[in-house]
C-alpha cells in the first residue's frame, strides 16, 4: 500500500524535473503575417491601377517596334505637312510673287490634290503595292517637289511644281489612313488609332512651338 501511494508523487516529480514541454513548430503557411503597411497598400493600388490602364488602352502596342516606327513617322510627316502648308504663301511672297499668283498656286495645288484622291486607290491597285510603300513613295515625291520649289524661278515652273505637290499630297492623304490598319489586327485597331492621335498631338505641340519661336527670332532679329 505504501508503494501504491508513493507512485503518483514520483511520477509528478519526474514530470516537473523534465522541464517545460517542447511543442512542435507550426508550418510556414500557418504562421501569422504582419499586416501590410500603408505604403505597401498605396504601392499595390498604384500597380493595379497601372495594369488596368495598360489593359484598357492596350499600351502593349508600344512594345511593337514596327508599330512604334509607323506612329512616330506618321506624326512627324503630319507635322511637316501642316507647317509647310502654312508657310508656303510666305515663301512665295519672299520670291516676289504677288497675291494673285500665290492664290493661283494654292488653287492649282488643291485641285490636283482633290483629283488625285479619287485616282490614288486605282494607282495602288495597278502597281500592287501595299499601303506603307505607297505612303513612302508619296512622301518621297513631296520631298522632291518641295525642293524643286526652291529652285524654280518662273511662274509656269511653280505651277508645274504645284501640280506635282498636289498629286503627292493626294496619294499621301489616302494611304496615310491605311498604314496602321494594314498592320494592326482589327480587334486592336481602336487603341492603335488612339495612340497615333495622341502621338500626333504631342509632336505638334512640342515641335510646333519651337519652330514658331525660331521664325519669330529670324524675322525680328532678336
Amino acid at each position: 500500500m505504501i508503494k501504491e501511494e508513493e507512485s503518483p508523487k514520483v511520477e509528478e516529480e519526474q514530470r516537473n524535473s523534465a522541464g517545460p514541454s517542447i511543442l512542435p513548430t507550426p508550418p510556414p503557411h500557418l504562421k501569422l503575417k504582419k499586416p501590410p503597411s500603408k505604403f505597401n497598400k498605396c504601392l499595390r493600388s498604384i500597380r493595379n491601377g497601372w495594369r488596368r490602364f495598360v489593359k484598357v488602352f492596350d499600351l502593349g502596342l508600344l512594345t511593337d517596334k514596327i508599330y512604334l516606327n509607323l506612329v512616330i513617322g506618321i506624326a512627324i510627316a503630319i507635322f511637316a505637312e501642316i507647317n509647310f502648308s502654312l508657310l508656303t504663301p510666305f515663301i512665295l511672297n519672299e520670291f516676289n510673287y504677288n497675291t494673285e499668283q500665290i492664290a493661283t498656286f494654292m488653287s492649282t495645288l488643291a485641285t490636283a490634290d482633290i483629283f488625285c484622291r479619287f485616282i490614288s486607290p486605282f494607282i495602288g491597285d495597278f502597281f500592287k503595292q501595299p499601303a506603307r510603300f505607297m505612303y513612302m513613295y508619296a512622301l518621297l515625291m513631296l520631298l522632291i517637289m518641295r525642293s524643286a520649289l526652291l529652285f524654280t524661278e518662273s511662274f509656269f515652273g511653280i505651277l508645274c511644281v504645284s501640280i506635282g505637290m498636289g498629286l503627292a499630297k493626294g496619294v499621301r492623304q489616302v494611304y496615310m489612313s491605311c498604314v496602321v490598319p494594314s498592320y494592326i489586327p482589327i480587334e486592336r485597331l481602336p487603341a492603335a488609332s488612339g495612340i497615333q492621335m495622341v502621338a500626333n498631338g504631342i509632336v505638334l505641340m512640342s515641335l510646333g512651338s519651337s519652330i514658331g519661336r525660331n521664325n519669330f527670332f529670324f524675322y525680328h532679329g532678336e
